[in-house]
């Protein structure tokens, strides 16, 4: 009853905040990209939108699924669906040209991000109690509910919310993995591997919502290292230990990340290194244009 009240609350803080939050013109490329949805998931693989395109190589699709399949349980299809805001051009001009979504347009493609939300909040709570006490998880929750950043960035139809939710995901899998790894672990290598491997998976998926959400693959990586300094292994048992875990951890979350990405199926490596150069190129733009917004 605690956990399903808690959720209902975190839910009670970013539902509104769906209809409140002012629309960010980045919206309208996350939502008129998400055409994706039907592409993926009707197997047209060979569609032109996946070729090579600023949409293709600026972000991953994940977020765009998330956001198709709201709208889709909100009725609306491709044809019903904004062309991209033009930064070039003002407000009034983007929105006459049909470039600013309508607002019940808007309302599904932001509900699954608040949903999304709500879990990952719920599970930084959870994770809390469970290492700290139930006091340390009810001032994550008062924090939480007192935030203004959280209502506004994670309900945007945009990659934040998906990506905090599968950071939050890698979050329990770590958990779970450590709870594993305890200093009796001589018959417990193979489910280890398991554990690595669904952690390779939510990497994966969380570098599908954005790609800095690779980053947690290091943190995959220490685990390794310190899993192996406890294990009461001979020194090569525990080098392989390290060896093939990084090798589950890196070949798991690069296959769900090119698996979701028909864009990278024709050569994974050079388009992989070109979506990094691009978010490179596009971040230093981005910084030289607006100095003060620099963090």
């Amino acid at each position: 009853m605690e956990y399903i009240l808690l959720f209902f609350l975190l839910v009670y803080l970013f539902f509104p905040a769906i209809k409140t939050v002012t629309f960010h013109p980045d919206e309208s490329h996350w939502i008129s990209s998400s055409e994706v949805f039907e592409a993926y998931f009707s197997g047209k693989f060979s569609s032109p939108l996946w070729d090579i395109s600023y949409m293709t190589v600026t972000q991953p699709p994940l977020p765009r699924y998330i956001i198709g399949l709201g709208r889709w349980m909100g009725g609306f299809r491709q044809a019903d669906l904004n062309l991209p805001w033009e930064f070039d051009k003002d407000s009034l001009t983007n929105i006459a040209e049909g470039r600013k979504p309508s607002f019940e347009l808007l309302w599904w493609s932001r509900l699954p991000m608040a949903i999304l939300a709500a879990v990952s909040l719920f599970i930084g709570f959870w994770l809390l109690k469970k290492n700290n006490s139930r006091l340390i998880g009810y001032i994550w929750i008062l924090l939480s509910l007192m935030s203004v950043y959280y209502p506004i960035t994670l309900v945007r139809a945009m990659g934040d919310s998906a990506l905090l939710f599968f950071i939050a995901i890698t979050l329990i899998i770590s958990y779970l993995l450590l709870q594993c790894s305890d200093n009796q672990i001589t018959n417990k290598v193979s489910k280890l591997y398991i554990y690595f491997l669904f952690l390779g998976i939510a990497i994966g998926l969380a570098e599908s919502s954005k790609l800095n959400g690779l980053s947690a693959i290091v943190a995959g990586f220490g685990f390794a290292v310190l899993i192996a300094f406890r294990m009461k292994q001979t020194q090569t048992m525990k080098i392989r230990f390290v060896l093939v875990s990084i090798l589950i951890l890196v070949f798991a979350s690069q296959i769900t990340f090119v698996g979701i990405n028909p864009f990278l199926w024709k050569n994974p490596l050079v388009r992989t290194i070109t979506m990094f150069n691009q978010r490179l190129i596009e971040m230093n733009v981005q910084t030289h244009v607006f100095p003060s917004s620099s963090i």
